[in-house]
């Protein structure tokens, strides 16, 4: 194997795939790249076992073909360091990497010994456009369990979920305490509901093709462009029937600039109780606050003056965190909050003045007598 290319575009296709391979994988040809040089083009192919990453780059000087896999790590620390264009050749079980007068060798593996990834489509097709699957996951990703201490008999918790049928798509997220929704403009060839990993969804936003398209069954969801393919494995098991969630009955609404509201969230964050930004809700018809308990640092209490509450009275407790990560996906300057009780769950929503597909839930946190 031969070839020459320009350093940039080697690079920039070696630092996406290496975010599919475990540097520490149990296999030691998993930890590298697979490199195949035929009919002027480079083929890279990365994987971990659950996550997979084919590329290709055209127009390369392939001057004699071949193929080898290299540790993904080192291959793509030298390159990164390389001066001018990289010529790279198989010596051996080794490839060479020329760049100017530098010249490195770096040990490599057979063929052989990296297993065949399966990059077929599956059988359901998802019609999104990958700028609105991007808006997505940026908007409603805040709420999927991240944590590894939590929710670890509910894995499914810990993914996207994709509620898909022939007229309809839905995401959706939740870690129990808060849940994100979006009715996303498009359609399945199928009727399909999957779960798409956390970690994964960072390698989904890094697909650069201007058309990708998606496949999905209930094992894996595809994502392919001429010239990129990522796969992934799903969660397995049932994900919460979200809309049994969303209260049907509301109390009382709140209408509030969400800048101020989220400015002032902040000014109680010296304040934390247990590590965690607890605050109150206090809303009446004739002015709202925002409270926080006595501790040792201290306290807060400020009056919003942007805003309009309508309803009952009502004192709730809500985690600041949460409330902000859940306004700050909301469109509009102004968000729409609805109160089913003090301690039952609530709605967020961007303001009327934007047509907005995304719906935020939160659940009090569990009063205790002040």
């Amino acid at each position: 194997m031969k070839f020459k290319i320009d350093k940039k575009r080697l690079l920039d296709e070696l630092r996406i795939i290496s975010m599919c391979i475990d540097s520490l994988a149990p296999v030691p040809a998993m930890s590298g790249v697979k490199i195949n040089a035929k009919d002027g083009c480079l083929e890279l192919i990365g994987s971990n076992g659950n996550q997979s990453m084919w590329s290709r780059i055209k127009e390369v000087n392939v001057t004699e073909e071949g193929d080898i896999v290299v540790d993904a790590k080192a291959f793509t620390s030298i390159v990164s360091k390389a001066q001018q264009d990289i010529s790279v050749s198989t010596k051996g079980m080794s490839i060479v990497i020329t760049s100017g007068k530098a010249r490195q060798r770096l040990n490599g593996y057979y063929t052989g010994e990296y297993p065949d990834i399966d990059f077929s489509l599956p059988e359901i097709r998802l019609d999104i456009d990958m700028a609105i699957l991007d808006d997505v996951i940026n908007r409603i990703s805040y709420a999927i369990s991240t944590n590894p201490n939590q929710n670890n008999n509910r894995p499914v918790l810990k993914g996207l979920n994709l509620d898909c049928s022939k007229t309809y798509m839905q995401a959706n997220s939740s870690d129990s305490y808060r849940m994100a929704m979006y009715v996303i403009d498009g359609h399945a060839s199928s009727e399909i509901n999957i779960t798409v990993p956390y970690n994964a969804l960072k390698n989904v936003l890094k697909l650069r093709g201007k058309q990708i398209d998606i496949y999905a069954n209930d094992n894996k969801i595809l994502f392919g462009s001429e010239n990129e393919i990522f796969q992934t494995s799903l969660i397995s098991g049932y994900y919460p029937d979200v809309k049994r969630i969303i209260p049907k009955e509301f109390v009382g609404k709140l209408e509030i600039n969400k800048k101020e509201l989220i400015d002032a969230i902040e000014r109680t964050e010296f304040n934390l109780h247990e590590n965690t930004n607890v605050i109150y809700l206090c809303m009446d018809k004739s002015k709202v606050m925002i409270k926080t308990d006595e501790t040792e640092l201290g306290s807060t209490e400020e009056e919003l003056e942007k805003c309009e509450y309508e309803g009952e009275s009502m004192e709730i407790k809500l985690n600041g965190k949460f409330l902000k990560e859940a306004l700050n996906s909301c469109l509009s300057e102004k968000a729409i909050m609805e109160f089913a009780g003090s301690q039952k769950a609530l709605r967020i929503n961007s303001g009327f003045d934007v047509e907005d597909n995304y719906t935020a839930i939160m659940v009090p946190l569990r009063e205790v007598k002040r």
